[in-house]
């Protein structure tokens, strides 16, 4: 039997828990967002002695834990200054986030990967071909990537159910909503914010003050 507690009362909530999700029957939006990490095969030279591929493929996996950690603190602090909702994040580096409101939920993907750019790297993370400092026009151009860079794909619209899950209590979705927005995540290019166009014309009708 399905059973229902009373909301923990305290002085303060430091993350939104079930109670406090995005309805699900009201329009919201589903996002996923994935920060890509490459193995050992797809960065070391092929001609490279395997001792050399063991240390190496050591010293990238402790260089993305490190990463993905705050990669991860920062998706959880613009979650909370633009009331999202984090649903899970089942593996490191891939989270499931909810939104009530779309302007928010653009918001904060533009934010966040503008703030990756700023993020303090390990030096020798930046050192790997794959996560090295990009500029447009050369080194005296605006930066276009910096450390890990991240793929969001969203999807707007009204999921069918929603249910906590049962290993950490919070909100998940479920339906055609979630499929959608993780159809759009695959087709998201690392550093790419992509939303699904189901909804185009209301995207582009919002105006600036909308969507800030």
């Amino acid at each position: 039997a399905e059973r229902e507690f009373p909301q923990v009362s305290s002085v303060k909530c430091l993350s939104p828990g079930y109670r406090q999700s995005p309805s699900p029957h009201s329009e919201m939006v589903i996002m996923f967002c994935k920060f890509k990490t490459f193995s050992i095969k797809g960065i070391a030279p092929e001609d490279s002695p395997s001792g050399v591929l063991e240390s190496y493929r050591m010293d990238l996996e402790e260089l993305y834990i490190e990463a993905l950690g705050q990669s991860s603190r920062l998706v959880r602090k613009l979650l909370l200054k633009f009331g999202g909702y984090e649903c899970k994040e089942p593996e490191l580096g891939k989270f499931t986030l909810a939104f009530s409101k779309i302007t928010e939920a653009i918001a904060f993907a533009v934010t966040l990967q503008a703030r990756l750019l700023l993020v303090e790297w390990n030096p020798a993370l930046l050192e790997v071909p794959a996560h090295k400092d990009v500029f447009v026009q050369g080194e005296n151009g605006q930066k276009l990537y910096s450390g890990l860079r991240c793929s969001i794909g969203a999807a707007w619209g009204k999921p069918t159910q929603r249910k906590p899950l049962v290993s950490t209590g919070r909100a998940d979705y479920f339906g055609p909503l979630p499929n959608l927005a993780a159809r759009v995540l695959g087709s998201a290019s690392p550093g790419q914010v992509l939303f699904d166009s189901t909804h185009l014309r209301r995207l582009l009708s919002l105006s600036k003050n909308e969507l800030h």
